[in-house]
């Protein structure tokens, strides 16, 4: 039984970690052949991880315009010469054991920071609006946990796999990016094979 639990998990928290990469394909619009489905395949991720799919585009295309600079709000605080290094050093591991939360607050930071960039009214309201669906759905799933005393299960179930997942996904954003101080986008990661140790 135990080992079926265990399968369980894995499989779901692999399945989760699909969805960050679904997500990026969304915000780049190239899901689907339709801009349109991945758009609200795009909003339907970003509510099941707590994430409004317009924030995390408006950060993600800035990310491949600004890679390491400190405009490049996907990299915060690594990429923000403001952040003092013990500052990062402590965020490196909020970043890693805590990335169910920490990835809600890195894209949710452009639209709740007093210098964001998104100067659109109409953009501020779409993240509005899905930060308004992203609590109306996990309310209600959560609401309907308690009313039927499940959180035990939902633990399991979705908040551990989704834990499980959530740390995949940061150790792969550390192992792509941190510590490349090139600005240029081939330089600037781990997808290139370097010329030296």
């Amino acid at each position: 039984r135990s080992f079926r639990r265990y399968m369980f998990i894995t499989r779901t928290a692999s399945m989760m970690f699909c969805w960050t990469s679904a997500l990026h394909e969304a915000a780049h619009q190239t899901l689907f052949k339709s801009r349109a489905l991945s758009i609200w395949c795009g909003r339907l991720l970003g509510t099941m991880m707590f994430t409004p799919y317009t924030a995390y585009r408006e950060v993600h295309i800035r990310h491949h315009a600004y890679l390491n600079t400190p405009r490049d709000w996907e990299l915060w605080p690594y990429s923000d010469p403001n952040a003092s290094l013990g500052f990062r050093r402590a965020f490196v591991w909020f970043d890693l054991l805590c990335g169910i939360a920490s990835g809600p607050i890195i894209y949710g930071r452009i639209y709740f920071h007093r210098n964001s960039p998104i100067k659109s009214a109409a953009v501020r309201r779409e993240i509005r609006n899905e930060y308004i669906a992203i609590a109306a759905l996990w309310g209600g799933i959560w609401l309907y946990v308690g009313l039927t005393h499940q959180w035990a299960s939902h633990l399991i179930v979705v908040i551990l796999p989704m834990y499980i997942a959530a740390f995949m996904q940061t150790f792969r954003k550390f192992t792509e990016h941190l510590g490349m101080a090139s600005f240029d986008p081939l330089q600037g990661t781990r997808t290139v094979l370097p010329r030296k140790w």
